[in-house]
């Protein structure tokens, strides 16, 4: 572990994971950047000289933050002057060369796509096609098709109310900045691209799914072959992804470490008489190498295939050239690799998550599972699987609270259970998709299969049903959470060290740690806010007063609480529902007055400034009246009007010099009332 911690490659990350955060939050010149490079590189050259350690170990630093820098200006297209967004205009022709298929919604197809040419100008840039969905024809769109289209680009929006999801900080972390909504007549096949390594690797998965169709796989059991084995979740249904995540089986159903893992130790075990040979050693880890690579070639070269392939790649080697810590040591270079390579990694959960749990299995789980020394086989293995569960689940439930806000107390269960299947159904899978291809599968193995994969589904429905067994609504803040891993990687250092220094660290982390949660919950109750919700078709508004809150709608309370607007609030701010109450036609806010005016259109104008008009259900109402009599601060429509009122609205408002803020534009209204 002390090793571990010593490693200069580690050393070497942290400063590359600095750079990468650094110039995701500004944008440092390149020409300062390149100077302080310059600089530094020298100091380290006379530093080894003179042997100034310090200054040898800072300025290695310093190159390793410049470095991540770098490479997230060299990842980014956006910096470069042939990116679409300087040649694209309303009407121009745009090339769009399919590279990715990704899960439909209820209206749309989706892909993605890179932007080749615009119009006669060459072009790069990735974006996001949404393709109405037509029930008369199947939309049948291939990778690496070129396509065209006059269709507008628009700029991903950010999310209407507070905490929700937000799609453009999702996708700006993958380096995309616009989407295409088209109908399928306005999207023209071109011609055939040339062929990439994910076209090859899409083609050789419709020749295995068509294979698994035809030999009479049903829908579900099907779907989950095509995440499994081929790294394709767009068809697992929205429920049967709902139960693994409430069973904390999810990983089960994205390729992951775990999969590469399994599908290594498989190859080991039958590669392993080739240790007899001369250089066997050798032959057998470039055969692994080609046979993981190849697994990640044909489940679709997806950023979490990649990433598991690469970190166990790196395993395979060290093991063979290393002798002391090949397993520590090769993550760790393979994370340096992978952020040098693709930096915007750093920010994708599931990368996050992944390398987290290596990080726990490999530091946690030793000295977890030291506290116990079962002398009978099978209670050993059972409990070498729950240590590894447990040591996992440690290393990223900080994590796991921070962006799910839940914890499944029977993760142990699910996974001890569901994790040692998991070989016999990657082995199985594997056989069943070389002998569909030839046409050689017994019909007896596909039933077997298909009983296998419905009793697994069964049962994480029956876990996730549990619900007792599921604590949800946790948040926890980032500084929290990076507090929390801070605690942990100072408690791991004090037990595989037994250093006082250690131990004092930790302490201070958790009293910093209190004193945090203790401001977080001061400033929660001492909050005061009236908050307008954007709420499609159906008004939805809040008062906040300290922890809870008093919803003001028309709904019930358990519908309320399923409506995401209202949900995610709850989450973060930690609050309370204490009471639905009917829409008013008046409320006062610390000497702010509110009126609602709603499809009656019925309003008094006895009420005094500073007046907020909330305009709610599409009332038929003279705007320049109202305004004229009432002189109100402020005109504000919810997601219950008609759009083409709204319009009207805002024209009036301007006319008037009124201030209007519409939610499904400007997002929910929210008014301090202290």
């Amino acid at each position: 572990m002390k090793k571990t911690f010593n490693y200069i490659p580690g050393h070497l990350l942290v400063g590359l994971i600095t750079g990468i955060i650094i110039e995701y939050y500004t944008n440092i010149s390149i020409n300062i950047l390149t100077l302080i490079f310059i600089l530094f590189f020298i100091i380290l050259v006379y530093s080894k000289y003179y042997k100034k350690i310090i200054v040898f170990t800072c300025s290695a630093l310093i190159i390793a933050i410049c470095l991540g820098i770098f490479s997230v200006k060299l990842n980014a297209d956006c910096n470069y002057k042939n990116h679409y967004k300087y040649s694209a205009k309303r009407g121009s022709s745009l090339f769009i060369k399919v590279y990715e298929v990704l899960k439909p919604s209820k209206k749309y197809v989706k892909f993605k796509g890179s932007i080749i040419q615009v119009d006669t100008t060459i072009t790069q840039g990735d974006i996001i096609i949404n393709i109405k969905k037509d029930t008369l024809e199947k939309i049948n769109i291939k990778i690496d098709d070129v396509y065209i289209t006059k269709g507008l680009l628009q700029s991903i929006r950010e999310p209407l109310n507070p905490y929700e999801f937000s799609y453009k900080k999702y996708l700006e972390k993958q380096q995309i900045s616009h989407q295409l909504f088209l109908n399928k007549r306005d999207f023209h096949y071109l011609k055939k691209g040339n062929l990439s390594l994910k076209g090859i690797a899409s083609n050789i998965r419709r020749k295995i799914q068509s294979s698994l169709i035809n030999n009479g796989f049903k829908k579900n059991e099907y779907a989950i072959i095509n995440a499994l084995l081929l790294g394709q979740r767009q068809e697992v249904s929205k429920d049967i992804i709902k139960n693994y995540i409430n069973a904390g089986a999810i990983h089960i159903l994205a390729i992951s470490g775990l999969h590469i893992g399994i599908i290594l130790l498989i190859l080991n075990f039958i590669l392993k008489p080739l240790l007899k040979l001369p250089k066997g050693i050798f032959l057998r880890t470039i055969l692994i190498l080609i046979m993981l690579w190849s697994f990640a070639l044909i489940a679709g070269m997806s950023a979490s295939v990649v990433r598991a392939v690469t970190m166990f790649s790196f395993i395979a080697i060290g093991k063979t050239f290393f002798k002391k810590q090949p397993i520590e040591f090769s993550i760790i270079t393979s994370l340096f690799i992978l952020l040098l390579v693709h930096p915007m990694y750093l920010f994708d959960v599931g990368f996050q998550l992944s390398y987290l749990a290596v990080f726990g299995i490999v530091i946690i789980q030793p000295k977890i599972y030291e506290l116990w020394n079962p002398k009978i086989k099978f209670v050993n293995y059972i409990w070498t699987l729950i240590t590894v569960s447990v040591s996992a689940q440690i290393s990223v439930l900080p994590l796991s609270l921070y962006y799910f806000h839940q914890f499944p107390l029977l993760f142990i269960l699910s996974n001890l259970v569901i994790v040692p299947l998991l070989g016999l159904i990657l082995i199985g899978g594997l056989l069943i998709i070389g002998l569909s291809l030839i046409n050689k599968l017994p019909n007896e193995l596909v039933i077997v299969y298909s009983k296998i994969i419905l009793w697994i589904n069964n049962f994480i429905g029956w876990i996730a049903d549990k619900e007792d067994f599921l604590i949800t609504n946790i948040s926890i803040s980032l500084m929290t959470t990076l507090l929390f891993y801070i605690l942990l990687i100072s408690l791991s250092y004090f037990i595989y060290s037994k250093k006082t220094k250690a131990l004092i660290v930790s302490l201070c982390i958790i009293i910093i740690l209190q004193t945090v949660l203790i401001a977080g919950k001061y400033e929660r109750q001492s909050k005061h806010e009236f908050i307008i919700f954007h709420n499609n078709k159906k008004e939805l508004l809040a008062i906040r007063n300290g922890d809870s809150i008093t919803i003001l709608s028309n709904e019930e309370k358990t519908e309320l609480i399923k409506k995401n607007p209202i949900k995610a609030y709850i989450n973060e701010e930690k609050v309370i529902i204490d009471t639905v109450k009917t829409l008013p036609k008046f409320i006062k806010i610390n000497e702010k007055n509110v009126m609602f005016i709603d499809s009656l259109g019925v309003y008094t104008k006895e009420i005094k400034n500073p007046l907020h008009v909330v305009l709610q259900n599409s009332p038929k109402i003279n705007l320049n009246r109202l305004i004229d009599s009432l002189k109100p601060k402020i005109i504000i429509a919810d997601g219950s009007n008609y759009k083409s009122y709204v319009m009207n609205w805002r024209m009036t408002c301007k006319h008037k010099k009124t201030p209007f803020h519409y939610t499904g534009e400007n997002g929910a209204y929210i008014l301090h009332s202290k």
